[in-house]
């Protein structure tokens, strides 16, 4: 869990969007992401890892909601 806490204080966010709790990270490692939204699920969170191209490296970005 502090793990967790962490990584969303570095690279991510909480907020609530018309009363629902909200869970965004955002990383360029494609198996962070896996983990960080494994991690997420496990606590009951659903969610959804979304890969966005850029010039650069790719970025993926995972949103949470409950």
């Amino acid at each position: 869990m502090k793990c967790l806490q962490g990584l969303l204080v570095t690279d991510g966010s909480l907020y609530l969007d018309r009363g629902y709790r909200m869970i965004n990270f955002t990383t360029v490692i494609p198996r962070l992401a896996q983990d960080v939204r494994e991690m997420i699920v496990n606590l009951w969170f659903s969610s959804r890892i979304y890969r966005l191209k850029t010039k650069g490296k790719d970025k993926y970005v995972i949103k949470n909601s409950n």
